[in-house]
């Protein structure tokens, strides 16, 4: 009886290892930035066994309404909350952040997002946007497009 007891609990304690030992919810779903005014969309899907794709899809002015749809297969790899996705010679850099503010979207609240770090490479498909557990309907606020202020953006040095 006392092995059998024993046995149990070894078996218990073995089934329950991996769960304590990641402490990190999963990462793997679909993650989409918030919508743009010109209703492009962008996601990445990270799938189990470090496969992933990275989607854009968006309208093309031509007669009758066209939606277009890229898709770049990637693979990731997750080292604590840090994330590398690597596509055609590009690694992009993100982290899990479990609760991000809402107020990039214009909301109250948080909910998990992916953000960029490090110097973003200018081939990123993805780029300086946050992507936020997907399914959601978010939306940037007025006159933001998510993306960095471009040169031509930015006030000259004789205005400042």
């Amino acid at each position: 009886m006392r092995h059998a007891f024993a046995a149990f609990l070894l078996f218990g304690a073995s089934a329950l290892a991996p769960l304590v030992a990641s402490g990190a919810p999963s990462i793997a779903g679909t993650w989409e930035a918030a919508h743009p005014d010109n209703n492009e969309r962008l996601y990445i899907v990270l799938r189990d066994g470090g496969k992933g794709e990275i989607v854009t899809e968006y309208d093309v002015p031509m007669p009758g309404k066209q939606r277009l749809r890229s898709v770049t297969y990637a693979k990731w790899t997750r080292k604590g909350n840090d994330v590398a996705i690597s596509y055609a010679e590009v690694t992009d850099h993100l982290r899990f952040i479990p609760r991000e503010p809402l107020s990039a979207v214009g909301l109250n609240g948080t909910a998990p997002a992916l953000k960029p770090i490090g110097k973003i490479d200018a081939r990123s498909k993805i780029g300086s946007e946050v992507l936020w557990k997907a399914p959601h309907d978010y939306h940037l606020k007025a006159g933001e497009t998510g993306q960095p202020p471009s040169a031509a953006d930015m006030p000259s040095e004789s205005a400042k």
